[in-house]
């Protein structure tokens, strides 16, 4: 029971003894009033009635009748009785005790006693006879009955009104309680606020300035630790100067993207390579190089971000690369072409030694290939720009038809997007499902990945996915996966049932989510099927948190987390602003992106991120992930760095829904 249930009970309980003892003494009064009053009336009576008896001469049996009868008929008395000396009843009036307008129950819980008053009759100075008068209650029942309920409704009024009064004075005062019990709740849940309004009541100030400042802490806490892992991130990844990823790790998350499923779609090597940079430098000095660089960075950086799974990094000191996937020589051109067009328009390299100093190479594949064969091929192509001398850019297709996904062929034709249009109308699409298992080996969920079937094929995700972004088409594939994972999840009537059982996983765009149109419909969709809603895990990309400050964005979250879904992060790792807004998101889970636990064993760099990943996760009760294991070699370094839960061809490879 709760404390303001308590106080109301309490208070209550209270307040109707309070009232019930001061009822019964108010009704016990009035009925000793009113016994006085009888008695007083009978006592009044006797003596006047026996002076006037004593009055009649030749003591007239018949004038003392009449005389008694006077009197006793204005029905105020139950007996009058006339005796002489010898108890011989000389005169009788008596009524019969009948008593209407008061109800019989009332008479036995408050009774009034009705009393007899006697007295000598003298005639001089002797006794003449006795005379004994009783008065009749009935008159005192009915002003005692009519007072007891005046004051009854008197007091229930009194009373609903004072406990009324109290529930509206308990909720005023504790409502500070509620707040502090809810802000307790909200750490529970992960949630981390600050009460801004302070109660006036000095212990309740006190206990919720005590609780404020734990949550302070506590986000102080979590933001140095996630302050120094970001800064250990950078330090380790980034190249100082300007912030792009070290050669190092540029080539290991390139590198794991073909050696995964998505490698089936190919990617596009960019390299871009500054010649004479020593001229360039005595031309513009050497702080107005630095600026260069930054500068060059920040045209690549826009110029790429309709690619949202591009990666850029630097090569060496004067030359970067970038990858794109997927693969495709009609989708790459615009890229390379925008990108070459950024950096020749800065004006070192429109005059001086500058005109011969830019040089964009460019290879895509269409299908599996190694990064060193990506890499080997754009080499070769750099230095024959080189010799050409004249700042350039060039784009190849490598030669690499034998081991070219037959699917990919679409992609070199104009009408992929219309393709790709068709399959979502037509929601020609299959879901695959892949189990995440924790250490104790049970299956948390089962996540499932959307391929496209086009021309006979099918497509992976990695295909498609690039094109469905870039042209606004995320919603439309988001809705058709969350209509065909509605319909499967149904029991048919033969009872199969075509979906795994459990907890389920989908990856929704982060502009979906916020698609008014889309969100509306999901959670019409989720308050329709409330134990899909339970069951459900929505997962998106770590590119999210671009929009992590938008506090429409954490008021989504928290209305999906009400109808009873988990939110996860994917691809988590990789961006530089993830930790610093992870505590506005407070995921469920976090995945961490491939590239991390690509080659773990070897790598000391990332085995200490994930260690640091795992105890921040830990304070905060986050599910903290590894995505693609593929060993148990991996899958004991995970372990022993923290990681809780695994997803990869180690536990199982993604396989058709039935």
């Amino acid at each position: 029971m709760t404390l303001f249930r308590q106080q109301i009970l309490y208070l209550t309980v209270f307040l109707t003894v309070l009232f019930a003892g001061n009822f019964i003494v108010t009704v016990d009064d009035a009925r000793r009033y009113h016994e006085i009053q009888l008695l007083s009336h009978a006592q009044d009576t006797a003596t006047a009635l026996g002076v006037a008896i004593a009055s009649i001469p030749d003591e007239s049996i018949t004038a003392i009748d009449a005389l008694i009868d006077a009197v006793f008929d204005r029905g105020f008395y139950h007996r009058i009785r006339f005796t002489d000396l010898s108890g011989n009843i000389l005169v009788n009036s008596e009524h019969t005790m009948v008593l209407d307008g008061v109800p019989a129950w009332f008479m036995k819980i408050v009774p009034l006693e009705s009393p007899t008053v006697s007295t000598t009759v003298n005639r001089g100075w002797m006794p003449a006879g006795q005379l004994s008068v009783s008065s009749h209650p009935g008159e005192a029942y009915r002003a005692l009955w009519k007072t007891t309920r005046n004051k009854t409704l008197l007091f229930l009024s009194l009373l609903i009104l004072a406990i009324a009064g109290l529930f509206i004075l308990l909720k005023i005062v504790l409502k500070p309680l509620q707040k502090m019990t809810d802000q307790a709740e909200a750490i529970c849940r992960r949630h981390f606020y600050v009460q801004d309004s302070l109660p006036r009541t000095r212990d309740l100030r006190r206990v919720i300035e005590a609780m404020n400042r734990m949550v302070e802490k506590l986000n102080n806490l979590f933001a140095d630790k996630a302050a120094l892992a970001s800064e250990f991130r950078r330090r380790f990844t980034q190249d100082a100067l300007t912030g792009l990823l070290s050669p190092e790790n540029f080539t290991l998350r390139a590198d794991r993207h073909f050696q995964s499923e998505d490698g089936a779609a190919g990617g596009t090597l960019i390299l871009i390579q500054l010649s004479g940079w020593e001229g360039i430098v005595r031309q513009i000095g050497a702080s107005q190089s630095e600026v260069l660089l930054t500068n060059m960075v920040a045209r690549l950086t826009s110029t790429i971000q309709l690619w949202p799974n591009a990666l850029i990094g630097q090569r060496n000191k004067t030359g970067f690369q970038i990858f794109l996937a997927p693969g495709s020589l009609t989708a790459s051109q615009p890229v390379v072409e925008s990108c070459f067009r950024s950096l020749a328009s800065l004006e070192p390299f429109i005059n001086g030694q500058g005109r011969q100093a830019l040089h964009l190479s460019a290879i895509t594949s269409t299908g599996y290939c190694s990064l060193a064969t990506l890499l080997q091929c754009a080499e070769q192509q750099v230095k024959q720009l080189q010799l050409q001398g004249e700042n350039n850019w060039q784009l190849n297709i490598l030669n690499n038809m034998s081991t070219q996904n037959p699917s990919e062929s679409h992609q070199m034709t104009e009408d992929w997007l219309s393709l790709i249009h068709q399959a979502l109308h037509n929601k020609d699409i299959t879901l695959d499902h892949q189990p995440a298992i924790n250490i104790n080996n049970n299956t948390l969920f089962h996540e499932l990945f959307a391929r496209l079937h086009i021309n006979h094929e099918l497509v992976p995700a990695a295909a498609f996915l690039p094109i469905v972004e870039r042209h606004g088409l995320h919603t439309t594939l988001d809705n058709a996966i969350i209509e065909l994972l509605e319909q499967w999840t149904k029991i048919p009537q033969d009872g199969r049932r075509p979906m795994p059982t459990g907890n389920i996983s989908i990856n929704i765009e982060p502009l979906s989510l916020m698609d008014n149109h889309f969100f509306t419909g999901l959670i019409n969709k989720l308050k329709n099927r409330p134990l899909l809603a339970q069951r459900l895990i929505i997962e998106t990309s770590e590119r999210i948190m671009l929009l992590a400050h938008s506090d429409e964005l954490v008021q989504r979250i928290q209305t999906l987390h009400a109808l009873g879904c988990r939110f996860a992060l994917d691809h988590f790792g990789l961006s530089d602003q993830s930790l610093s807004c992870l505590h506005r998101l407070n995921p469920d889970y976090i995945k961490l992106d491939g590239s991390l636990t690509h080659q773990i064993t070897e790598n000391e760099d990332n085995q200490v991120y994930i260690r640091m990943l795992a105890i921040l996760s830990n304070s905060r009760d986050f599910i903290l992930m590894a995505q693609h294991v593929e060993s148990e070699e991996q899958w004991t370094c995970l372990k022993r760095l923290g990681i809780s839960t695994g997803q990869g061809r180690l536990f199982g490879k993604p396989e058709p829904v039935n």
